[in-house]
């Protein structure tokens, strides 16, 4: 089975079961800008005076670190001499 695509301009927000701070969003998801750019959009549900509406962030995509490949690790211990 194929990857999913997203279209330029289109995206997909799913509710954030992982949620255990106030903080965190509501729902999550990602967007891809017209100009193919990814981006992690979140959003939380708020109160104001005119009921409920949705508060949006955008920001890069999040890359996890590499870690440090152990058997590269090693070879820098190697003393020449």
């Amino acid at each position: 089975m194929s990857e999913f695509k997203q279209k330029p301009g289109f995206g997909s927000i799913f509710k954030n079961s992982y949620k255990d701070k106030e903080t965190q969003p509501d729902y999550k998801g990602k967007i891809l800008l017209q100009d193919g750019t990814e981006q992690q959009i979140a959003l939380w549900i708020k109160e104001g005076a005119n009921g409920k509406f949705f508060s949006a962030a955008l920001s890069d995509v999040y890359i996890k670190p590499d870690t440090i490949d152990e058997s590269s690790k090693a070879g820098q211990d190697d003393l020449p001499f």
